[in-house]
Order: structure tokens, then C-alpha cells, then sequence
């Protein structure tokens, strides 16, 4: 008897079908799946092993489909041919073996022709979820429980000006908030986005911003809330160095991995540029610092050929 013949069955002899039960379990292993690397994305711990030389603070670049072998890519202008059209691997060790996590932050520079970025894509690397790390340990908040375990949507574009909103003024945005997990930082359950910390600007693309902390923002006055509640502040953040990326990018995309504890811990990104064109990366690690306590962020500018 074949299946849609034995589906017609199942009202008068429910007992008797098995097709319900085959749908159930491709149901189940698809969840699974759900779970795991997608299939031609291998994990950093299956890439390392690749790049034995790698020391932590580094960060490789690579493409199979390109025929790039692991290079490393060192701080400012990157001497490497890279290929629009290409899929590449870029590996991130931390400096510190406790766990943690980082982001990777891409735009392109406007060119010829090019209008600003209108949207920032989203995106998590690996089999993150959203309790990275016990919602209770966070303590209990409404917002933070919900938006805690509302489902994150691989991919999703936010406005530019959403994007920054959230980021610099503490507005509220659904699909961003989605996107932030909480992460286990030396024992204890830390939001991404957390404000006290920091952590929430070290995900912006202005220079300015990203580099201050809460405090020095009160301290110097920097905006951090609403617009028309800081005008006061903004005379003197405008009269700052202020490079935002955002403004001046025609792509502009952020990517979300976190790292365990270990002998060798990575993050795997991965960097696929639609066009040719300047491309700058900059990887922040939450928790790293330097030797004088301040945030330590890696900056990358690749060249893309067609």
C-alpha cells in the first residue's frame, strides 16, 4: 500500500500508518541539522589545524575556491590577491585562552556611481544560539528574556540607520536584539550588546563612538541616548575625529562568533565580497585588552580585484 492510499486509511485505522511516523523523524533530524555547520562551512577547530603556526592576536585569510592558501593578513593595507565572486576563510585567534566574543565588521568603500549602504547584513558564524550562556545568569529582565530567546534569522538586513540607532542611542530594534547573545566571559553571563561594559559600541562603525566606553561617554558627553535628549553633546562629539564607515560604504556587514576556553581557541568568519572594490575588516574581540586596559581592535584594508 503506498503512502498517500495508506494516508486515506488513517481515519478508519489510525494504527496502521507509518508515514506519520517518517515525517516525524525528518522533522526531528532536520532540527538537528539545524544545529550543526552548514554543509561546505567547516568549523575554525576543523580549520586549525591547517595554519600551525598561527599565534593568538593573528588573523589568516583563505580560499579554497580561489586557490588561496592560509596567509596571515597583518594590520593596515593587505598586500594579498583577493577576488570578488570568492568565498574566503578568515581565522581570528584570541589573545587570551579564556572564552569570549568577537565580531567582524566589513564594508566596502564607496566607489564610482556607488550610493551609501542602505542596510548591514547580520550574520552568526558556527552553531550559535541564543542562550550561548544561562539566561539566569544574566538576571531576570523582561526584554532581555524575550528577546533572548526570539528566534534569529540568518542573513536578515537592518537599516543602516537602525543598525546605529541601536548601537549608539540604546533604541530598540527586534532583529537586532535577536542577533546578541549573552556569552560566558571569565565566569560570568555577558550580553554582546551589553551597555555598562561597552560591548554594545565595539559593534559600530563609527571609530568615535566604538572606542569609548560608557563612562567616558557621560564623562565627555558623547550622545548615548535619544538625539533630541543629548543635544547638547553633540557640539563637542562633532568637534572630534569621527570616521563613520557606515556612511561612507556601499556593503557593510557584521558577523558574531564567540570562543571557549582552550588550548588554541579560533573564530572562523568568513569574507565573501559581491564586488570589487576597497574593502576594510575590523575584528573585536569583547574581551580582549592591552596592556593599558583599553579595547584592542584589529583593522584590515584588502583590495578586491574582479
Amino acid at each position: 500500500m503506498d503512502c498517500a492510499l495508506q494516508s486515506r486509511v488513517q481515519i478508519l485505522s489510525p494504527t496502521t500508518d507509518r508515514c506519520p511516523m517518517k515525517f516525524w523523524c525528518l522533522c526531528l533530524l532536520g532540527v538537528i541539522a539545524s544545529y550543526l555547520p552548514a554543509r561546505g562551512q567547516p568549523t575554525c577547530q576543523q580549520l586549525i589545524d591547517e595554519v600551525p603556526g598561527a599565534r593568538p592576536g593573528q588573523v589568516y585569510i583563505a580560499s579554497k575556491s580561489a586557490d588561496l592558501a592560509w596567509t596571515r593578513m597583518n594590520r593596515g593595507h593587505v598586500s594579498i590577491d583577493v577576488y570578488s565572486g570568492y568565498d574566503y576563510d578568515v581565522l581570528y585567534f584570541p589573545l587570551s585562552n579564556a572564552s569570549g566574543a568577537v565580531n567582524l565588521r566589513v564594508s566596502r568603500s564607496i566607489g564610482n556611481g556607488d550610493r551609501p549602504a542602505r542596510s548591514v547584513t547580520l550574520r552568526r558564524e558556527g552553531a550559535l544560539t541564543n542562550r550561548s550562556c544561562s539566561t539566569s545568569q544574566l538576571g531576570w529582565n523582561p526584554i532581555r528574556f524575550f528577546s533572548s530567546n526570539r528566534n534569529f534569522q540568518q542573513g536578515v538586513d537592518v537599516t543602516s540607520e537602525e543598525y546605529r540607532r541601536f548601537h549608539r542611542y540604546r533604541e530598540r530594534n527586534s532583529d537586532i536584539e535577536a542577533f546578541h547573545i549573552g556569552y560566558n566571559a571569565r565566569g560570568r553571563c555577558v550580553r554582546t550588546d551589553d551597555i555598562e561594559s561597552g560591548n554594545r559600541g565595539q559593534f559600530l562603525f563609527d571609530d568615535e563612538m566604538r572606542t569609548l566606553s560608557l563612562t567616558e561617554a557621560l564623562r565627555d558627553r558623547v550622545p548615548i541616548g535619544p538625539p533630541a535628549a543629548q543635544a547638547e553633546g553633540v557640539g563637542q562629539a562633532q568637534s572630534r575625529a569621527n570616521v563613520d564607515l557606515l556612511r561612507q560604504a556601499s556593503h557593510a556587514e557584521t558577523q558574531l562568533g564567540v570562543y571557549s576556553a582552550g588550548e588554541r581557541p579560533c573564530v572562523r568568519f568568513s569574507f565573501s565580497p559581491p564586488l570589487a572594490g576597497s574593502y576594510s575588516l575590523r575584528v573585536s574581540d569583547l574581551e580582549a585588552r592591552d596592556n593599558r586596559g583599553r579595547r584592542n581592535e584589529l583593522r584590515f584594508t584588502l583590495v578586491v580585484a574582479e
